[in-house]
């Protein structure tokens, strides 16, 4: 891929990660204590939705006491021999 390619690729995915982006800030979450629970449990539920359509195999919560829920995700590498940008 060369920069134009790239160029014209970022280009295309702008508008829905902006869009993906807006839809997480308009959640009013405060992971404080004193402050409800439901929009910041609402915006990890989003964010890991979010993952999961972009191809992030595994994403998982992990729930630590006096905390916010924590998002992991997990990408594996490419397999030997592939090149970023390249049908396999």
């Amino acid at each position: 891929m060369d920069a134009r390619e790239l160029q014209a690729e970022v280009d295309g995915l702008m508008d829905g990660l902006r869009a993906d982006l807006e839809r997480l800030a308009a959640i009013p979450s405060i992971a404080f204590p004193g402050f409800p629970a439901e929009p910041v449990r609402e915006r990890h539920d989003l964010l890991a939705g979010l993952l999961r359509e972009c191809g992030v195999e595994r994403v998982e919560r992990i729930d630590l006491p006096d905390t916010a829920p924590v998002v992991v995700g997990e990408i594996p590498p490419p397999t030997p021999g592939h090149r970023a940008g390249t049908a396999s």
